[in-house]
């Protein structure tokens, strides 16, 4: 934006402040070198002195000028907002207003008299075009000392350099760039410079106390013990070193003897020696970490005040630590002594699997990262009316009809109890809660679809039903079994019933959650029906704006998620990192209703803590999406909730804590949003590779940590370590999200032996970095040689490649291992290997094990004289083909009109319940186990009756043998036309790729694909036809007819997801 004077009022040189560190300047603190950052420097003094004044406006939007009072510019939080009134008809928005509002403003007058370093502004989507930003000393005679000219919204940062201390800041407006007035989220006032990006160290969240050591870095290193000489404080330990160990490649042995000289000690204690003690269940979570040169002490009260002072150790390493892939270090520690307590007990986070299904390990990744920054709770939404994903037992149909439900075009699946059972142990073992959600009466379309006889109407639970209440016992009672937490969540949230209806439905639903032992947790608006002081409030919003001091004057446990802070499914950038983070727990007003909580009998003691929902409605993609919505903002909002209120008044020094946490999610292999606010720090970090028997490395050699840099910018060059140099070729971390940027080159070297090489990375605005990397030589190297893509007849081929650097010989045992209906022709093969020769081991592997991938394993382990070592594993995935296409059948899409909605149904063709009427088809001549005879090819059409009908395509590998000069599909396309790529395998080995685009099944033939199979209609499982077209096409692939097919590997969509081609039968001709 443009800034000028207006002569002749007096006015400082205006500017733009971006107020960020170059990234070159930043890199140089890395972890590690010699100018590092310390852990902590004392904090600045500068504040935003308008939080104490008073702010008033020339006018406020007259259609509820409540919720845009001009209080709100400085309240410190970042979801309300002051509005001018404006001109309107009042027909949209009543009343209706003449009011001009350009000459409008609004101002603060402060507590007392101060200097003005900068002034910053938020301003909503209503900005100034052109505006003076003014200061007074007496509220009457005003000073303009920056003149904004073209202002273009969102934040501006105005530098004012105003010394002398002055009582009032205002922003008179000139010109409105909208036709709705001025709109302002908040307004700025600060006497200093702002707070220093690096002020609070590495650590997020920021801790109570963070203070340097002296003496040079701890260094983690091979001789590292990991020492838990209380048995309690095992489980952490080994935890630890499980985390520690892949990138280090220690073996970081956990001991039960006192910590020694280069140790990592973790001590359950009676006390501990806190400066500012904690009380109730934050003195459990509370630790003590003190870093020296010679060894890291963790003391806590309780094994999960350990665990969390293992966090902020793993952030104190370099981030690489973060990631699976061996690195040859260093791995230090600055000297540094924290003591650390959260403020809530409460840090959570909400995921929604309902709408979109998680598989079981995305979840474990969110669960890593969530425990990474201290989060403590994980709130799983099962159910909603999209989809139903937990298996209960008592109720069958709940997964086999909600389970393959999603939203449109969404992921489909459910966890079984024995899965569920698993995240909830993994959490524990993270100190992560679980609380399962079943939301209850509304939201409930997954179960009524299974059980229409739950609803009265409405698409409600029927509230009236004792049945209803006999399935919310059955579930929730399964439910609680799984789940040893004290919480049941039962949602009561938007429920369209009457009030008293409602009310009866919650106190019932209280009654079972209580009588299965737990404690009940439902959203707003359920405290206001009269519950049980213990039952827990989560609230949100008053979106149907009946708050009373009743939802909080009965003094229940409230879980706080204010729809404008912490929703973390609201888009970027309007919701970005500073606004999750810039507003008072303590002070909140209601995102619908601007009415504050405290009003209505909130008090802080009633505050369990901060929960942070993600809402799957848009998560098609699963974790990426996911990960893209929650980072950076559940790392503001996890430090909100644990570290003191007066830390955390301001997002300057978070922005600035967060430059780090960029290069450890790109470790850990996470994803998120690269906000333009943060200058994220970049890292590289160099990677262990091991000589061939020919002497050469190949592959990537290091990887970086760049977040917003586009790699095609970026110049790496190796040094081998021998003399030599290459160019380094630069791949990946080109999609729209970030992700690790990987070097790659290919080098022989003179010798074998252990080698050490630095790759050199420069690129914008001054980056320079550098990471060194090993090429080792290792006694005995073992790879696979050689493997057969798939079983053929029976059996496949893996031979084994052993070569012995050594100069003398060795002998080695290779031991395989598969799956079960896989054995090995030799079981086991002792093979003596010659100095510098290699020898290769072949192995026959018979499978009579389901089709898909068979995970084979390969042990290897040498002994030369007396010592016996163990390599790593070999891991290969040989394919396992169906016998036909029948064989491979997942899917169900065929019905009979006299039952559409059978219960093996699933989500039919659409995941909706959708299905072809087998009556419609027989009218086609197209009957179960019949001849369809199309475009020249002879088809057996599936059989149907409560069997899989179809193949949802995704690359099965499919037994076809014959030649012809064409392959012919019957199939249609779901939830849109489908492409994708499918692969046709001949006996001499060659191979020959076809492309497939195919109509959505309601819509008309194409040139490609031949409309073979025309109905007027198709089921519905809620017993209903829906009278549209219902289509099965034939496309054709030609062949080489001198070949003799073999296998046909059916295609994967280009478009993923739900995306599939649905392939009924295959014929050659």
């Amino acid at each position: 934006m443009r800034r000028s004077a207006r002569t002749p009022r007096p006015r400082h040189a205006p500017a733009v402040c971006l107020l960020v560190a170059s990234l070159a300047a930043i890199l140089a603190l890395a972890p590690g070198s010699a100018s590092a950052e310390p852990p902590g420097t004392p904090p600045t003094a500068s504040r935003d002195v308008a939080r104490d004044g008073t702010a008033t406006a020339a006018s406020v939007y007259t259609g509820d000028p409540a919720r845009f009072a001009a209080g709100h510019v400085n309240d410190g939080d970042l979801s309300t907002r002051w509005g001018s009134d404006y001109a309107r008809d009042g027909v949209v928005e009543p009343p209706a207003s003449d009011h001009d509002p350009s000459a409008d403003w609004v101002q603060v007058e402060l507590a007392e008299p101060s200097p003005v370093d900068h002034v910053v502004i938020v301003w909503e989507t209503a900005h100034a075009a052109e505006y003076e930003l003014q200061v007074s000393t007496d509220g009457s005679r005003w000073t303009t000392v920056v003149d904004v000219e073209d202002g273009r919204g969102g934040r501006e940062v105005l530098q004012v350099d105003q010394p002398e201390p002055v009582s009032h800041v205002r922003m008179q407006g000139v010109r409105p760039a909208t036709g709705w007035g001025y709109s302002i989220w908040s307004l700025e006032v600060w006497d200093g410079p702002a707070p220093g990006s690096g002020e609070a160290g590495r650590i997020l969240p920021a801790p109570v106390s963070q203070q340097p050591g002296e003496g040079p870095a701890f260094q983690l290193t091979a001789a590292t013990r990991i020492s838990a000489p209380d048995p309690d404080a095992a489980a952490v330990a080994g935890l630890l070193a499980e985390e520690l160990r892949p990138a280090t490649g220690f073996a970081l042995p956990v001991v039960d003897d006192p910590a020694g000289d280069g140790d990592i000690g973790l001590d359950l204690v009676a006390d501990l020696p806190l400066e500012e003690q904690p009380g109730g269940e934050q003195q459990e979570e509370a630790y003590v970490l003190e870093a020296t040169s010679s060894g890291v002490r963790i003391a806590a009260t309780s094994p999960h005040g350990l665990f969390n002072g293992t966090r902020t150790l793993r952030q104190l390493l370099p981030p690489e630590v973060y990631g699976d892939v061996l690195r040859p270090g260093p791995w230090p520690v600055e000297p540094v002594r924290v003591e650390d307590h959260p403020r809530y007990g409460h840090r959570g986070l909400m995921i929604d699997p309902a709408r979109n299904f998680i598989e079981v390990d995305e979840v474990k990744h969110i669960i890593d990262d969530l425990a990474a920054h201290k989060g403590d709770v994980l709130h799983i939404h099962l159910t909603d009316d999209q989809g139903w994903r937990l298996q209960i037992d008592s109720w069958p149909r709940l997964t086999e009809v909600g389970g393959a439900m999603s939203m449109p075009g969404g992921r489909t699946g459910f966890y079984t109890q024995q899965q569920f059972g698993e995240l909830v142990h993994y959490a524990a073992e993270r100190f992560v809660q679980v609380v399962p959600e079943i939301d209850m009466p509304a939201h409930s379309t997954a179960a009524i679809a299974a059980y229409p006889e739950l609803t009265c109407g409405g698409g409600v639970l029927c509230p009236t039903s004792e049945r209803t209440y006999e399935f919310i016992d059955d579930v929730l009672g399964e439910v609680a079994a799984l789940s040893p937490g004290p919480y049941l969540h039962i949602g009561a949230d938007e429920a369209p019933m009457a009030h008293d209806d409602y009310v009866g439905f919650v106190r019932r639903a209280e009654d079972i959650v209580q009588s299965h032992g737990k404690t009940m947790i439902g959203w707003s608006p359920s405290p206001g029906v009269g519950l049980d002081r213990e039952t827990v409030h989560h609230y949100w919003q008053d979106q149907s704006r009946e708050m009373t001091p009743a939802w909080f004057e009965a003094r229940h446990p409230v879980v706080l998620s204010p729809t404008q802070q912490l929703y973390l499914d609201y888009p970027y950038p309007g919701y970005d990192t500073r606004r999750a983070y810039s507003w008072d727990p303590a002070d909140i007003t209601d995102g619908w209703t601007g009415e504050s909580l405290n009003d209505h009998g909130l008090r802080q003691e009633d505050v369990l803590g901060l929960e942070a929902p993600i809402w799957g409605e848009r998560m098609l993609g699963g974790l990426p999406d996911i990960q893209h919505q929650v980072y950076p903002r559940l790392g503001a909002v996890l430090e909100k909730a644990w570290s003191p209120a007066g830390a955390t008044a301001d997002a300057a020094p978070l922005l600035g804590r967060m430059q780090t946490q960029g290069a450890r999610w790109l470790f850990s292999g996470t994803t998120f949003y690269v906000d333009p606010e943060i200058d994220w720090t970049g890292a590289a970090a160099g990677r262990v590779l091991t000589l061939d028997s020919g002497r050469t490395v190949r592959g990537d050699v290091a990887d970086l940590a760049v977040p917003g840099v586009d790699p095609a910018t970026l110049s790496a060059t190796i040094d081998w370590g021998d003399g030599s140099s290459d160019p380094a070729e630069v791949v990946g971390g080109t999609g729209s999200r970030p992700a690790l940027v990987r070097l790659r080159g290919e080098h022989t070297y003179p010798a074998h032996g252990d080698h050490t090489g630095t790759v050199r990375v420069t690129g914008p605005r001054g980056l320079e970095l550098s990471a060194t990397f090993e090429a080792r030589t290792v006694p005995l190297l073992a790879g696979v040689a050689a493997a057969d893509e798939y079983v053929e007849d029976g059996s496949a081929e893996v031979e084994i490649e052993l070569f012995n650097s050594t100069d003398r010989p060795l002998r080695a045992v290779v031991t395989p291992a598969g799956p079960d209906g896989v054995r090995f022709t030799p079981g086991s093969r002792p093979v003596a290997v010659p100095s510098g020769a290699v020898r290769t081991v072949r192995f026959t592997v018979r499978s009579t094990a389901p089709a898909g991938p068979l995970p084979l394993t390969f042990a290897v382990s040498t002994t030369s004289g007396r010592d016996q070592v163990s390599l790593p594993e070999l891991s290969v995935v040989v394919e396992q083909p169906h016998r036909d296409l029948a064989a491979a059948y997942d899917g169900h899409g065929i019905t009979d009109d006299a039952d559409p909605g059978p219960r093996w149904l699933g989500g039919g063709i659409d995941g909706d319940g959708s299905s072809f009427s087998w009556q419609a088809l027989a009218e086609q001549g197209v009957t179960p186990g019949g001849v369809v005879e199309r475009g020249g090819f002879s088809f057996r059409w599936p059989d149907g009756g409560g069997d899989p009908d179809h193949v949802i395509a995704d690359g099965q590998l499919v037994e076809l043998a014959g030649r012809g000069r064409e392959l012919g599909l019957l199939l249609t396309g779901a939830y849109a036309p489908v492409s994708g790529t499918g692969t046709l395998r001949y006996s001499d080995g060659s191979v020959q790729e076809f492309q497939l685009r195919t109509p959505d099944w309601h819509q008309p033939g194409t040139s490609e694909a031949e409309l073979v199979v025309a109905t007027g209609y198709n089921n519905f499982r809620d017993g209903t036809q829906v009278q549209r077209p219902a289509n099965v096409f034939l496309q054709r692939v030609p062949l080489d007819p001198a070949k003799t097919l073999t296998h046909l590997e059916l295609p994967t969509s280009d478009q993923g997801g739900p995306f599939h081609h649905r392939v009924f039968a295959v014929a050659l001709r």
